[in-house]
Parts: C-alpha cells; structure tokens; sequence
C-alpha cells in the first residue's frame, strides 16, 4: 500500500444510507455498495479513514472479511484520500515565509541597501531636505541648485 496512514480528504462529506455509503467531494464522488454483512466493517473504515485522531493500523487486524488495500486503492485513484500528517515526518530547519521574511530576507536586504546605495547624490539627500521643485541637474558628484520657474511663465 502507497499510504503509511491514509486520510479521506477533509472536504469530502460522507452519506449513509442502508448499505450503500456515498462520498461527495466537490464536483464528484462515488458511491460504495457493502453486502450487509460487511456493513460493519466498512464502516470502521470509513469512520476511521475520516477520523484524523484513528490510525488505520490499529484497526486493520480486526476487519477480516473486506478487502481493505483494495478500497484505499480505488478510493486513492479517485483522488478521495491524502495521507494522513500525524505519519509525516516533523519538518526540521523550516521556516514559514513570514518567518524567513523577518529573519533572513529584510535583514540582508537592509545590509545590502545601506551597503551598495549610497552614492554621492543619495549622501546628499539624505542630509538635505530638499524640495522637489529646486532639483534641477544631479551631475556626478555635485548638486546645481536653481530656481524653477512656473510653468505659465515664459523661459529667459
């Protein structure tokens, strides 16, 4: 079997009526018709499949008279189950996006922006304020001030 503990997709939705159990996920589903003589046991299995807590080796022994890999399997090729993430191994040296957001990404981001942009011109700024209006040419190294004219008026 492919699942070390497989799980029935959380948004599937299961109906019971008499011996037939119906799986609706989204746009489709099946239906699952038991003899009722294994009513019982299947539904262990579907309860347990559903149940995120219920481990399926637990009750595996104890169903004898269905064919439980064969269910699982035609359940897995309809895309019903996932596998179960109490069976996945705990990730370690994982960070969520926030975390290395915060952690790792502003912090050298900010290093290399107080590192790598600071030329003459932004040295200048940032110890000036200067209005917009007054900027006139930023040749290399130095800051030619003028006034500015309005726009209605005509050029000298």
């Amino acid at each position: 079997m492919f699942f070390t503990n497989p799980k029935l997709r959380k948004e599937i939705k299961v109906e019971c009526d008499n011996t037939t159990f119906h799986l609706f996920y989204r746009e489709q589903g099946c239906r699952l018709s038991v003899e009722k003589d294994d009513l019982h046991e299947v539904t262990r299995l579907i309860n347990c499949l559903s149940d995120r807590d219920a481990a399926l080796a637990d009750i595996s022994p104890a169903i004898v008279n269905i064919d439980v890999e064969e269910i699982i399997s035609t359940l897995d090729k309809l895309g019903l189950l996932e596998e179960g993430s109490e069976s996945l191994p705990a990730p370690s040296g994982v960070l969520s996006g926030e975390d290395f957001y915060y952690s790792r990404l502003l912090p050298t981001a900010t290093k290399w922006q107080s590192t790598f942009g600071t030329s003459p011109s932004m040295n200048v700024w940032s110890r000036v304020p200067l209005p917009r209006v007054k900027l006139l040419a930023l040749p290399s190294s130095t800051i030619t001030w003028s006034k500015c004219l309005p726009p209605s008026s005509p050029h000298p």
